[in-house]
């Protein structure tokens, strides 16, 4: 199996919903450090509705450095984060192994990507892979774009490529992570959706 191979067998698994299946196929290391950089966001988020309860006035937002500390871990590990299916607890997503937390990312956020062809009409828009580039120090840069926008348009009139980096780890070739599979998709965000609840 090349990286071309890798990746597209990558997508069937998210197109198909099998979670589980497409997160196996990511390095353990980039799973890891995604878990780690979630629950500091999360622990970030919480902090800060906390502080909006005070009278006193506030920063108008939050964010975090991409790590959380034990201390943090348990000082919030049982507020539920409402934006999750089920309303889990900081600490239950904490004692997910990077793979499990993965997993359950990709099916929160959706990972079917879709374009709305009607006002009442949403139809799935594939990812297309269009093959492979060779880049520094081992690493493989694999190209594709999704199968047409809104009403078959492309924005700014041109159809905009993604790249997904492969990496050989232990004679296995394993995917690393870009923006596309780690940033909320429109109108998916489990960071806005908790935000969301919890402004009403």
């Amino acid at each position: 199996m090349n990286a071309t191979d890798l990746v597209t067998h990558f997508f069937h698994a998210l197109d198909g919903g099998a979670w589980t299946e497409a997160a196996a196929l990511v390095d353990s290391d980039e799973a890891a450090r995604f878990q780690r950089s979630q629950l500091s966001q999360f622990v970030s988020f919480l902090a800060y509705r906390d502080r909006l309860k005070n009278s006193q006035p506030q920063a108008s937002g939050f964010g975090s450095n991409g790590e959380v500390s034990s201390d943090d871990l348990d000082r919030y590990s049982s507020r539920e984060l409402p934006g999750f299916k089920g309303s889990p607890t900081l600490g239950a997503l904490a004692a997910l192994s990077p793979a499990e937390y993965l997993a359950r990312h990709f099916g929160e956020q959706r990972m079917v990507p879709c374009r709305r062809v009607s006002e009442k009409e949403v139809i799935p828009a594939p990812r297309k892979v269009l093959g492979e580039l060779p880049g520094p120090d081992g690493w493989i840069y694999v190209l594709y774009m999704y199968d047409r926008f809104e009403a078959g348009k492309w924005p700014a009139g041109a159809p905009h490529v993604q790249v997904l980096p492969v990496r050989r780890v232990d004679s296995a070739l394993k995917l690393a992570l870009n923006d596309d599979l780690t940033a909320a998709l429109p109108g998916g965000g489990l960071m806005d959706d908790m935000i969301g609840q919890e402004s009403h």
